[in-house]
Order: structure tokens, then C-alpha cells, then sequence
């Protein structure tokens, strides 16, 4: 199970609850909407409310979109109630024990309860603007400046009618995890939630699914259901609600989730299952003929009642707890009291009677989901849950019934039966339904060992989860006291997540205060180890191997604590691992926190001041737009408003339909701008519009809007009718222009050069080597440590391969003097590209003169103006620059983000002749690999073309350095363009392309930067061919760079550095955060004698500033070991 409710984000937390009952009722805050505006006693005002007072859900705008592969623009779009079932369906798989091992995907229902929000009246608000100014409703607004008023609220596009669809709710939980059962929504208002449940249980005892997932969400996102409930009285004056009381004036409105996760019994004992109860029972019913539909009817809920226990085969006096309805309104307790008295009749079983909605507020069509998780959790606890203290109001009449309401935690009566309860919801509109649940009375198909010490391991999206996450379970094993066996296993069946935190603990007062500790450490900022047997790190995303827990009694106690504590280390560093023993039932546990952002329809920031005077600030009127973008301006800059302008130009460039555009946009969070398409956009605009430029124009919070405000000015009005054209009186240049020495670019680097000089840091390029790079260097006279070189399997300078090159120039010279057409060809040429193309698995193989210049021009020659290049956020110079000069349209996708690189092509494909996608193999900045299964699937789905870069990929990754190919196991035919470079493992200088024999035939033909090209020098082709015939002789260096590539990345994640996603690579950055604090740490490790490369702003973004480290195959542990010691030292010497 998984819930929601006011005062508690899980299951965990609403028992606490539940046992210790607070009402959780407050004013409505005015992030939800202004009370003010609405607030009034006055029974004439037809859109007011006489109440501010509701249980609100907090934070119901954030969403980690980023886990489920939703572009941040789609899950601004989606209804927040669509977005929480997803949390809770994760939850609900997670606490069922099937998320890491997965379950029948095929077989498995989504059913959900989900009626208005009022998110969709918050999105089509420009839409309705639009119908008042157009008269629909009364009298037109006559102030062409309304725009304005909706400012804060972006137009539609299209995923936006996806998101609005209340069945896209459930239609997406079966999208994002894979289900292929029968997916919909219902509503049947205050009863849908349980009949959303009821109707998975019919589903499952035809036969129609396997598993279901079933509940219902509830937000109030608008004023709409509060004023018309307050209109006929049914909402609480007194800001309480209490059910059955004396007192009792009304329901206090609610919110809230939950979802279920069911099966048959059966399968659920073979499948060893934890099973919190058995609904024996259901019933369903509607009032039928009825006047108004709203008022509660006794007859309609006692068909309902009789059906449930007709259906479950038992007495309807046979439970010993029910959860009612209980609204607290004078008209509908008074009817369901009746209506227990008739069902259960004067000498029934006495029973205990309650309703969550004292607590956490009628939430409506998730009301009854509130009701069944509690009465579930008081079956499967044998507690029965206390309601907060109050006067009852009809004591005869429920004495009559033989229900008593519990004032304190109940141990469930007549301890000798199964224990049942049975739980009521009944809607607006007469649809009622009542489930009769059950105690599983069957022991568990293996129980928890004893004896510890046992390995527990947490994870999370981010570290402030993973600190919050040990702390919720610490409070959860300090109040339950489970086996600690059960505790580990139940952890280890959960999808692990990249921030990780492992401990070794005896019992579970020693895993409270251990974790305890750990909370407090990795809240402070504090990895790797933590204390003896606990330890946090990174561990980079991806299919993590399995490894076998010892078994209680297995090994001596202290030869398991070891080997416990190994695991430990192993589960939370770049070589991660999931522990895993013998299946045993889950335990309830607070789920693994993900890292949620805020996506909302409505900007904050665009909203007036509640003292704001809005009545002169309405901007002009466009054509569907609002502000600038859609001002009609007077033509001016040929024409063309500044709104026109920049919509043309940020269309052009980042590749979007001008529909997509919004005024609130920013370019490079919502748009995903980088430097180079800023740039680009910047000249576009200047050549429309000669003499702009803006320095803001790479600022991170540019807006759409902020852009035409700043191309505005520089527009020059047409001159009125009849006017003299203004006289050209000098040259329309800038004299800077001229000369290259007065170019601001010029001026902008001489900035950061001084910048650096002026740190007091020894400059760290174009230090002067006296000799060649391996694993050391020497520069001035002194040996280093070199992690900057590229030399990863040590052969540049290999005797074989220096003989090779000698050998090469005696016979054939130091160059070819002309291009391989006109000047024929040499065998080493030949024999280089046949010993690359058997290399990589592909037919045939092209050898040009250098590896930029290689990506330039393929680039160039395969796309052009007609065509798309969409590529990796994080893609090399030579991608971008081959996608300027080739004309084609460029539009970079977040890094490694599949769901961006799909999101692009499914919105543009169609609109292109050819779409090309460029990603690398191994990615030089953060040091991991493409998911490159992921990238074929997208390239064969949408029909485009697929060019990998393996320059850092190909020599060092997979199993003999065959490059991402072979780490992943694709046919090589699925990739169009394998690129490669020949100056890192191939010890030499110069590029590649390989692929079919048909298109490199033609390259060879075609290629500009292959024919007119002067072609590889004899002694590159020379030492390329010896050294890939060295990686096939001797398949240790692989080996060895790849053990040494591991022990970094471990011993790094273990001294708390930040290693980002760094994986399966000889790259492991250390990411510092802002530059000066790089530069010094650089600086202080070649004082030290080790080099690593500093990389900061402007290439990267200031914040991710960063040293990279270039493991090689010819690094001794022992260098290794030192370098992370002295490289811990110097980033805890710098400080933050």
C-alpha cells in the first residue's frame, strides 16, 4: 500500500497518526488561492465561502519528473493528481517488495478514482479570458489589455490536452511502469476511491488481470467545490468535523492518495507475499430514483451493506470494527446510524464504530481510500485506531446498534476468530460501497532468521532524501521493533538509487542509533566512511549485480560482521552491488525518497501583489498570446515587431514549433539553450536587427519575455508617411569590427586570463613536457603524477609502436604531400582501415588526419539545411561545430536524459527531411557511458540516423576495448556512424568513421574533409595499426585500465568526493562547484606533484566546476591510492 493524507506521506506516518489522532484542518494558504477574495458570511454572495478552513496536501506542485522520464514541460502540464498516483503507484510496487525483481507487468490493472481538480480550469485560463472578451457570458470586456490578467498562466501546447484527460492519470502509471492491463479512471464522487477498488477485485475474479493497482487522489486545487459545498451547508462553520458528535456542523474538505496493490490470496502465499488483509467481501449500490441525488438515503445504503456481506459469506455482525462514512453533517450521521442499527439488528456482535474524517478531513473521491488503509492497517495490526475526543451526539441509537467509538488504541476483540472489519463510502449522486476485509490468518511462506548482525542499505535520489530517509526509519524501527532481518531484506528488494547509504547493525536499537548518526552525518555533507560498518556514497545509475548475503549461522560472527562490512563499502561506491538473500516477507518501511522539483501552470512570480492595484497594469493584446509576444507593435525593423522577431529566431534555433513559445519560457531551463545556440540566437537577432547585443544574453534566467524587452529598443520606427528617409552620414560599422585585436570576444578572454594570472595559481595549460605522458611526466625537470593525458593504454611511446613508426618514414616518408585521391594510397593505410573496421565489428572503415576535423565534416556531409541534429547536452566542440557549418538545425537534449531525447524526436521528426542523432560513447566531461540499447530503440522508432562518438570510449570500454558496441552487446549494424579518434588508445593522430561498406564506399568518394584533404601521415598510420594490434596481443592493458579506472572511482566515493555519474570509464571527475576553488585545488595537487585537468567557467556552467582525472592501464595502485589521499586533502583544505 502507499498513501497520502494531511499529516502523513506514507503509511508509516498515517498509523502514528491514526494512534495519535489530530485533526490536521488549517487555513487554506493563499498559494493555493487568495481566501480573502472568497471569504464572506454573506448569503447573498453566490461565489463566496463562509469558511477558510481545510486539510490540505503540502507541496502538491512537486514532482521528480527526471525519475519517470517525463520532460519537465509534459509534468508541468499533467494534472498533480495524475502525478501523485505515479509516486504512490512506485510506492505501492516498492512496499509489495516487487520493485527491484519485478512482477507481471502483462498482466497487471490500473484502476483509479479521479474526478476535477481544478487544474484544468488553472490551464485553459487563457481560453476562458478569451470566451469574456468575446462577449459569451454577458457584456465583452472592452479593455484590450486583459492579457495581462492571465499573465501568470502559459497558453496551451501540444502535451498540454494529454495532461488535462483524467484518464491520461492512470493511462500514464501504466506508461511509466509497463502494465498492459485494462487502465481507467471512474468517478463516483465520495464513494469512487473504494469503488475503484471494488471494481479491481471484480477484474481479478474474472480472470481479466492478474494484479490490479487501485485507489484515488483528491487535490482542491481551486475555490469552485468549497464555495458550492459551503452553499448548501454541508462544510463545517466551526472549522471541525466530528463525526457522530454532539457538536458536529459539517465536514471539514480534504485531500489526499492512496493505492493498493492486489492480487488472488493464492498467488500471493506462493508468491511468498506480505499480505496486510483479504477483502472477503463487496457490495455496490445506487439510491436509484431519488430527488436531488444529494442527501444521504438509508435504503440505497443498506442494499450496499447486504450485498457486501451476502457477497463475503458472513453475518453482518461477524466484524468487529467498522469504518464508516461518517461525514459529521446533522443530515447524513443520523441515516447511517439507522442504517448499521436495521443492518446489524439489537442483539448483534458489539463492534467498534470510527470515520478518518475527523483527522484528515473529507477528501471526497479519495475518502474512501482514507477509511480502507486504516481499517486494513487495524486488521493486519490488531489495533484498533482511537477518534478524537468529543461529545456524541445520538449515544441511544448507536448503544441500540451495539457500536462503541474507541477513545484510546483497542487490541482487536474476540481474540479466537480471524479479525474483520467492514469499511463504507457513499457519494453524491447515491453510489455507495462497502468492502468486508479479513485478517490473513496464514503464516508467511518463510519467516524472518534470527540472529544478527544484518547489512542494511538506503538509497535516494539526493542526500537531503537519503539524511530524511534514515531518520524515517530510524523512527519507524524505534516504534515497531521488526526482525532486523526482514528490515535488511525488505530494503534489498528496492530499486537502488544513486545516493546510498549501508550499515552493519546487531539488532534494531543499534540500526536506530546507527542511523541516527548517519542522518546526521550526510545531512552535514559528510560521505564515505562514517563510523565502523557505515558508509554513504555515490553510486552512478544503472543495472547493479546481484551479491549473496550470508546467511545467519553461515560464518563465524566476526568473519560475517567482515564480510557484512566488505558489502557495505562495495553497495554504496562506482562499483556498486545490491545485497540480496533468500526472499522474505516485506515489512512496512517509510519508501525510498526520490528528489521531487516544482512544476506548476502557474508562475509565482507572474502574480500581482495582493495589494497589487491591477486595474492600469493589463499589457496589449496579441493573437493568442499575451504581453510582448503577441503586441502588434507598429512595424517596425522592417515590419516585424520585436515579439515576431524573437519568436522567429528562438523557433529557428532551437527547432520549435512557434506554437510551443511562450512568453514565461526560459531559454536554457525550459528551451534547452546552450552557450552555443545563445550565441547563435544572438547573431541571428543582430542580422535582422544590426547593432544588437546584450550581455545578458547568457544569463541562466533569460526569459522569452526579457529577450524582446531587450531586442525592443533597438528597433528603428519605420518613418510616418510623407517623411524624408533618414541620410546614411557614416559608415554603418563599428570600428572594432576591423581588426581582431579589438574584438570584445578578444577583450572577454584577456579577462579570464588576468583572472587566473591574478589568483596567485600557477597557470595550468600549456605546461611544457620533456618527454612522453604515461602515468608520470616531467616538466621542468621535476616528475609528476599525470592524470591529464589521454594515453590510456600506454602506447604511445611502446617500443612496438616506435618501431613501427620508424620503420614507416625510412620507407615511405613524413608525409603523403596530397590527398589520398590524387596521390594514391599506402598499405598501411589500407591494412589500418581493415584492422579498425575488424576492431569494431563494422564492414568497412574510413582513416582521416584528425579526429575534430573527422566530425566536422561527417557531420556536415550527412545533414544540411533541410535537416535536424539532435544531440547530447554534453556533446564535444567537434559535434557542434559540424552542426553549425552544416547548415542543419541543432537541438541538444539534456544529458543521458532518454525521455528528452525522445520528447525531441517525437515532436520533430515529421517536420525534417533527416534527423541525425550524435551522442559519444563515453562522455569526457562526467566520465560515463550513452545507454546505448535506449538510443538504437529511439533511432529505429522514429526513423532517424545514428552517429556515435567512441573517442574516449573506444580502447577502454568493454571487455577487450571494443568500445560501448561490445559493452553493450549491440549488433553494430544498429548504429549508422561510428566515430572514433586515433590520438588517445591508438597512440597516434587522426579520426575514423566506420559502418556499412556501401556508405563508406561513398564517403570515400564524397567526404570534403577526406578529398580534399591531405591524407594520415605514414608514421600515424604506422603507430595506429601497431598499437591496435597491441590491444588484440594483449588484453591485460584492458584489463588493467579498467581495475585501475575502479579503484579511483571507489576510493574517491569513499573519501566523499563528488564523482557525479562517473562509470565504466577511465574518467572520474571531481566536481568542486565554483572555479576559484578548482583552480586552487589544482594548483595545491601539482605542488604535490599530481596533474589533473581544471575545467571551469565558461566551459562548464559555474557551480559544476571540476578537475578531471584520466586513469591509465600504467597507474600503480599505490600512485592511485596516494593521489585520492592528497586530492581528499586539498578539496577539505579549500573549503566549500
Amino acid at each position: 500500500m502507499a498513501c497520502r493524507f494531511p499529516g502523513a506521506r506514507d503509511v508509516n506516518q498515517y498509523w502514528r497518526l491514526l494512534t495519535e489522532p489530530r485533526a490536521q484542518f488549517t487555513a487554506v494558504p493563499d498559494s493555493r488561492w487568495r481566501t480573502a477574495t472568497f471569504l464572506s458570511d454573506n448569503l447573498r454572495d453566490t461565489s463566496s465561502a463562509y469558511t477558510d478552513t481545510m486539510a490540505l496536501l503540502p507541496d502538491v506542485g512537486h514532482f521528480d519528473a527526471a525519475h519517470y522520464g517525463i520532460p519537465p514541460r509534459r509534468a508541468k502540464s499533467m494534472d498533480p493528481q495524475g502525478r501523485l498516483l505515479i509516486d504512490l503507484a512506485r510506492e505501492a510496487i516498492q512496499d509489495a517488495g516487487w520493485e527491484a525483481e519485478g512482477f507481471d507487468r502483462e498482466e497487471t490493472s490500473v484502476i483509479t478514482a479521479l474526478t476535477e481538480s481544478g487544474y484544468r480550469e488553472l490551464s485553459t485560463m487563457q481560453i476562458r479570458m478569451r470566451q469574456l472578451t468575446g462577449g459569451e457570458f454577458g457584456a465583452r470586456a472592452g479593455d484590450p489589455r486583459w492579457p495581462e490578467t492571465v499573465r501568470a498562466v502559459d497558453g496551451l501546447h501540444g502535451s498540454s490536452v494529454a495532461g488535462l484527460l483524467l484518464n491520461m492519470g492512470p493511462n500514464t502509471v501504466s506508461s511509466v511502469f509497463d502494465l498492459h492491463g485494462e487502465s481507467y479512471a471512474l468517478d463516483s464522487a465520495c464513494s469512487g476511491g473504494l469503488m475503484a477498488v471494488a471494481n479491481a477485485v471484480f477484474a481479478l475474479r474474472a480472470g481479466r488481470c492478474r494484479i490490479a493497482l487501485a485507489g484515488g487522489a483528491q487535490l482542491i486545487l481551486a475555490p469552485d467545490l468549497l464555495v458550492g459545498l459551503c452553499r448548501i451547508g454541508a462544510i463545517s462553520r466551526s472549522g471541525r468535523c466530528l463525526p457522530f458528535g454532539a457538536e458536529a456542523d459539517g465536514f471539514v474538505l480534504g485531500e489526499g492518495a492512496g493505492v493498493l496493490a492486489l492480487r488472488p490470496l493464492a498467488d500471493a502465499l506462493a508468491a511468498g507475499d506480505r499480505v496486510y488483509a483479504v477483502i472477503r467481501g463487496v457490495g455496490t449500490a445506487n439510491d436509484g430514483t431519488v430527488q436531488g441525488g444529494m442527501h444521504p438515503q438509508a435504503a440505497g445504503q443498506l442494499r450496499a451493506l447486504r450485498r457486501a456481506y451476502r457477497d463475503a459469506d458472513l453475518a453482518p455482525d461477524a466484524v468487529g470494527y467498522l469504518e464508516a462514512h461518517g461525514t459529521g453533517t446533522t443530515v447524513g450521521d443520523p441515516v447511517e446510524v439507522g442504517v448499521l442499527r436495521e443492518l446489524r439488528g439489537e442483539r448483534g456482535a458489539p463492534a467498534f464504530l470510527g470515520a478518518v474524517k475527523a483527522v484528515v478531513g473529507h477528501a471526497l473521491n479519495a475518502a474512501g481510500i482514507a477509511g480502507l488503509v486504516k481499517t486494513v492497517l487495524a486488521v493486519h495490526r490488531g489495533v484498533i485506531p482511537p477518534q478524537p475526543d468529543f461529545d456524541l451526539a445520538d449515544r441511544c441509537g448507536l448503544d441500540a446498534a451495539r457500536l462503541a467509538i474507541p477513545t484510546k488504541p483497542t487490541g482487536w476483540p474476540d481474540p479466537g476468530q480471524p479479525r474483520r472489519a467492514g469499511v463504507s463510502a457513499f457519494g453524491f449522486g447515491g453510489t455507495g460501497v462497502h468492502l468486508v476485509v479479513e485478517e490473513c490468518a496464514t503464516a508467511p511462506a518463510r519467516p524472518a532468521p534470527d540472529g544478527g548482525p544484518h547489512l542494511l542499505v538506503l538509497s535516494a535520489r539526493d542526500r537531503a532524501g537519503l539524511a530524511r530517509y534514515a531518520r524515517e526509519l530510524a523512527h519507524t524501527l524505534a516504534d515497531d521493533r521488526p526482525p532486523l532481518a526482514s528490515v535488511a531484506d525488505t530494503l534489498a528488494r528496492r530499486a537502488p538509487l544513486a545516493e546510498r547509504l549501508a550499515l552493519v547493525a546487531e539488532d534494531a536499537a543499534d540500526a536506530v542509533t546507527r542511523l541516527t548518526a548517519a542522518a546526521e552525518a550526510v545531512a552535514a555533507g559528510r560521505t564515505g566512511d562514517l563510523g565502523a560498518g557505515l558508509v554513504a556514497g555515490t553510486v552512478p545509475p544503472g543495472e547493479l549485480p546481484e551479491a549473496a548475503v550470508p546467511e545467519p549461522g553461515s560464518l563465524p560472527a566476526d568473519a560475517r560482521s567482515a564480510a557484512l562490512a566488505q558489502l557495505a563499502q562495495r553497495a554504496v561506491t562506482g562499483a556498486g552491488l545490491r545485497p540480496v538473500g533468500e526472499r522474505i516477507p516485506p515489512i512496512t518501511l517509510p519508501p525510498s525518497p526520490l528528489a521531487p522539483r516544482h512544476h506548476w501552470v502557474v508562475d509565482e512570480s507572474a502574480r500581482a501583489p495582493e495589494e497589487e492595484d491591477t486595474s492600469h497594469a493589463l499589457g496589449a493584446v496579441g493573437e493568442g498570446r499575451t504581453g510582448p509576444l503577441g503586441a502588434p507593435a507598429a512595424a517596425r525593423g522592417g515590419g516585424a515587431s520585436a515579439g515576431s522577431i524573437v519568436l522567429e529566431e528562438l523557433s529557428r534555433t532551437g527547432v520549435f514549433p512557434l506554437a510551443d513559445l511562450t512568453e514565461r519560457m526560459q531559454l536554457v531551463a525550459d528551451l534547452g539553450f546552450d552557450s552555443l545556440m545563445l550565441q547563435e540566437l544572438e547573431v541571428n537577432i543582430g542580422k535582422r536587427i544590426p547593432g544588437f547585443r546584450t550581455e545578458e544574453i547568457f544569463s541562466p534566467d533569460l526569459t522569452v519575455e526579457r529577450l524582446v524587452a531587450l531586442v525592443d529598443p533597438h528597433l528603428t520606427p519605420e518613418p510616418a508617411a510623407g517623411a524624408p528617409l533618414p541620410q546614411q552620414t557614416r559608415a554603418d560599422w563599428d570600428a572594432a569590427s576591423a581588426c581582431a585585436d579589438d574584438f570584445p570576444e578578444v577583450r572577454q578572454f584577456e579577462e579570464r586570463l588576468s583572472a587566473i594570472a591574478g589568483s596567485g595559481a600557477d597557470f595550468p595549460y600549456f605546461r611544457v613536457h620533456q618527454g612522453n605522458i604515461r602515468d608520470t611526466t616531467v616538466i621542468d625537470g621535476r616528475p609528476y603524477l599525470s592524470f591529464g593525458s589521454y594515453n590510456y593504454l600506454g602506447l604511445s611511446g611502446h617500443p612496438a609502436v616506435n618501431e613501427a613508426v620508424h620503420q614507416a618514414v625510412d620507407r615511405y616518408g613524413t608525409s603523403v604531400s596530397a590527398s589520398r585521391v590524387l596521390s594514391g594510397e599506402r598499405e598501411l593505410t589500407v591494412r589500418l582501415e581493415r584492422a579498425l573496421a575488424d576492431f569494431l565489428g563494422v564492414p568497412d572503415c574510413l582513416a582521416l588526419v584528425s579526429g575534430h576535423a573527422t566530425n566536422v565534416t561527417a557531420i556536415g556531409h550527412l545533414v544540411g539545411a533541410r535537416d535536424l541534429v539532435v544531440h547530447d547536452a554534453l556533446a564535444h566542440d567537434s559535434i557542434l561545430q559540424g552542426c553549425a557549418l552544416s547548415g542543419a538545425a541543432r537541438r541538444p537534449f539534456p544529458h543521458n536524459d532518454i525521455g528528452g531525447l525522445e520528447d525531441a524526436l517525437r515532436r520533430n521528426r515529421s517536420r525534417f527531411r533527416r534527423v541525425l542523432i550524435a551522442v559519444e560513447g563515453a562522455y569526457s566531461m562526467d566520465g560515463d557511458l550513452v545507454d546505448l540499447p535506449a538510443v538504437i530503440e529511439l533511432k529505429r522508432r522514429y526513423g532517424a540516423l545514428l552517429m556515435v562518438d567512441e573517442a574516449h570510449s573506444i580502447g577502454t570500454v568493454g571487455e577487450r576495448g571494443r568500445g560501448v558496441g561490445e559493452f553493450f552487446g549491440v549488433d553494430r549494424s544498429g548504429v549508422d556512424l561510428w566515430m572514433g579518434t586515433l590520438s588517445k588508445t591508438f597512440a597516434s593522430c587522426g579520426g575514423y568513421l566506420g559502418g556499412s561498406a556501401r556508405m563508406v564506399r561513398w564517403l570515400r568518394h564524397t567526404l570534403p574533409g577526406f578529398v580534399y584533404s591531405v591524407g594520415l601521415t605514414p608514421a600515424n598510420a604506422a603507430a595506429a595499426l601497431a598499437a591496435t594490434e597491441l590491444i588484440l596481443a594483449e588484453p591485460h592493458r584492458v584489463a588493467a585500465l579498467r581495475r585501475n579506472a575502479e579503484l579511483f572511482l571507489g576510493l574517491a566515493a569513499a573519501a566523499g568526493l563528488a564523482t557525479g555519474s562517473s562509470a565504466h570509464t577511465p574518467i572520474v571527475p571531481c566536481v568542486l562547484g565554483d572555479s576559484a576553488r578548482t583552480l586552487r585545488v589544482a594548483d595545491r595537487l601539482f605542488d604535490r606533484g599530481v596533474i589533473a585537468d581544471p575545467i571551469f567557467h565558461p566551459a562548464v556552467e559555474e557551480g559544476l566546476a571540476r578537475l578531471r582525472f584520466f586513469v591509465t592501464s600504467e597507474h600503480r595502485e599505490d600512485d592511485i591510492r596516494r593521489t585520492v589521499a592528497v586530492l581528499a586533502e586539498e578539496v577539505a583544505a579549500a573549503g566549500g
